[in-house]
């Protein structure tokens, strides 16, 4: 009996050692499984197809739509598409930091601090009397001061290149006074945002909301203003809309985002950036792996000492919290193990797609980025002139339209209020210089000219960033005030 129970018993301890093995074993197993899983969800990203990127972990993103351009107008979209771009490009720029940076940064170059909006030089062939210009000046000034008041025209300037970009096209709709009005706040015309979704025939019978001539696309005879009920449309004049779109040929009767060529880049780079991080996790995942040796009764006391609850179907192991000191003991080893993820070359494949946006937009990576620890000062001078000439290039296409507004507003004035009849309705646009790199080199060039009569104070503050009528009157009120300064000199009797 006793030979027999001690090989029973050496068989036990055998059994016993052999199912802790298979279980160590289980458990890397596991370990070893989940981070394949990992790493090939992660060349899945890596090298997936286009249209597979429109999927995140095998969930489909509902609002990632595909934009088909052969449904549209020669090169134009669709209406169903001009819609979903928008969009998406709202999205983009609510949500996406490149995306909004991109859009913000176009504002505020194009913008600046401002626009300044003046009556252009008159002729002196047709006002001689410096006394009759004067006047004209003054009463221009004072309708259109009284205009930019009335409508906040200011703060509309910088929504104007948002909605542009953000949107590609923006709408806005002339009110105008009705016969003589008493005081000059109401002898201004008002203006309105129109959204583009409501530029649109619910019929379907017009095409983008824009009737034009059948010989002449650039004869528009009306546009449809959609009714809030989406029911039908109220046909408005082209007289009464201004219409404004970017990107867009000169035959398609409606603009399209900045961000279009770019939308989908912007979302390669946010799943991107997704799976980066996902990687990271998991790169700092620690298992530790206890192996003890001994008896099948220690083996269960040692297991048993670590539970923390224990239900019908599983027995939940006690977790350890950071900064827990372990105490081994005699026949137990304690091993970490952590998944060996490489993957340095993800980074690079980062910045390849920042490059692509930044193409795509026409920005230097270091604009896009806000990221400037790359660049020197004289490399960051040179990325941006191709980008200084965009922005000009801008400016000049919103200044036609700046003109296009000063000379309606004078025209109401002429038919509305007291401007003669031959108030010129042209007007002189200057943007705030986009980038002050020497100012004081930029200041001698304009006094030089200055000096030699080719440029009128007017322009020279305007060069620089000043408002020329609001420095006048501060250098006025500035000699008024040092005048009363003065003592007062008595009155002396001749002898």
């Amino acid at each position: 009996m006793g030979l027999f129970s001690g090989l029973k018993r050496r068989w036990e301890i055998k059994n016993k050692k052999l199912e802790l093995e298979q279980k160590t074993l289980e458990l890397e197993y596991e370990i070893m499984k989940d981070s394949l899983k990992t790493l090939n969800e992660l060349e899945e990203v890596r090298y997936a197809k286009t249209d597979d990127y429109r999927y995140t972990m095998g969930r489909k993103d509902t609002r990632w739509v595909d934009i088909d351009s052969d449904t549209g107008e020669g090169v134009q979209l669709s209406e169903t598409d001009l819609e979903t771009l928008r969009n998406q490009s709202r999205l983009m720029w609510e949500k996406d930091p490149l995306a909004n940076n991109i859009i913000e940064s176009s504002v505020d170059f194009v913008t600046g601090r401002g626009v300044s909006i003046s009556l252009a030089k008159l002729d002196t062939e047709v006002f001689k009397s410096e006394v009759e210009r004067e006047e004209i000046k003054k009463k221009v000034n004072e309708y259109w001061n009284t205009f930019k008041e009335v409508n906040g025209f200011d703060d509309m300037v910088p929504e104007f290149s948002r909605r542009a970009f953000r949107d590609g096209e923006f709408f806005i709709r002339w009110f105008m006074p009705v016969g003589r009005p008493f005081s000059i706040e109401e002898a201004v015309p008002q203006i309105r945002f129109i959204e583009p979704e409501r530029i649109k025939d619910p019929n379907g019978q017009i095409s983008y909301g824009i009737k034009v001539s059948d010989d002449d696309y650039r004869k528009i005879e009306y546009y449809c203003v959609c009714n809030d009920d989406q029911t039908g449309y109220e046909p408005v004049p082209p007289d009464e809309i201004f219409h404004v779109k970017v990107r867009a040929d000169s035959n398609c009767k409606r603009g399209r985002a900045i961000l279009f060529p770019v939308l989908m880049h912007l979302k390669y780079y946010q799943q991107w950036l997704k799976y980066r991080i996902i990687l990271n996790k998991i790169r700092t995942a620690v298992v530790m792996i206890r192996s003890v040796k001994g008896s099948p009764q220690a083996v269960a006391a040692i297991r048993s000492g670590q539970q923390a609850t224990t239900t019908a179907k599983t027995t939940k192991a006690q977790s350890l919290e950071p900064g827990t000191v372990i105490t081994a003991q005699e026949g137990i080893e304690y091993k970490f193990m952590s998944p060996q993820l490489d993957a340095r070359d993800a980074g690079s494949d980062g910045r390849e797609i920042k490059l692509a946006i930044a193409a795509g937009v026409g920005f230097p990576e270091m604009l896009i980025t806000s990221d400037f620890s790359n660049n020197t000062y004289s490399s960051s001078l040179t990325a941006q002139n191709p980008m200084i000439r965009k922005f000009q290039s801008w400016q000049e296409f919103f200044g036609r339209f700046y003109k296009k507004v000063f000379a309606k507003v004078i025209q109401c004035g002429i038919d509305h209020w007291e401007l003669p009849d031959n108030t010129p309705k042209k007007a002189t646009v200057e943007f705030a210089p986009m980038i002050h790199r020497e100012l004081k080199n930029e200041v001698e060039a304009y006094k030089i000219m200055f000096e030699n009569g080719v440029l009128s104070r007017r322009t020279f503050a305007e060069k620089v960033g000043l408002n020329w009528e609001q420095e006048r009157a501060n250098m006025n009120l500035e000699t008024e005030e040092a005048f009363n300064l003065l003592p007062e000199l008595e009155d002396t009797e001749e002898e």
